[in-house]
């Protein structure tokens, strides 16, 4: 009994996740794709993260939903999908992180060079 009402509190967590995660990224996709904003190199870097957030979110937690509602489990039904799902999950969230490590070394260049051109006047 304890453990159904865990593993529904987790999938309330999982739909929760989907729906916020959905609207939020959706949010900040469209901001970040306004013309004035989409010349912008940090706003394009903003643009393909929340791409990739998007895509990792579906993976997981659909297959949680899905194997709980519908008893099946995507994973299982075949190699391909077992592979696609599991590549998708982790490649969209290393691509993220990767999105940011670029962002903040361009971040980091730009005060390099104002720096630079502070000593050199």
């Amino acid at each position: 009994m304890v453990a159904k009402s865990v593993l529904e509190g987790f999938l309330i967590y999982n739909l929760s996740v989907i729906i916020f995660g959905t609207i939020g990224n959706l949010t900040i996709l469209f901001v970040c794709l306004r013309k004035k904003m989409r010349k912008v190199a940090t706003f394009q870097l903003y643009a393909f993260y929340t791409v990739s957030e998007l895509i990792g979110l579906y993976p997981w937690n659909m297959t949680n939903i899905i194997n709980y509602y519908f008893e099946l489990n995507l994973e299982y039904t075949s190699k391909f999908l077992c592979h696609f799902i599991s590549y998708v999950q982790y490649c969209s969230f290393e691509i993220s992180s990767w999105i940011l490590v670029i962002h903040k070394n361009q971040g980091f260049i730009k005060l390099y060079i104002k720096l630079l051109n502070l000593t050199l006047d």
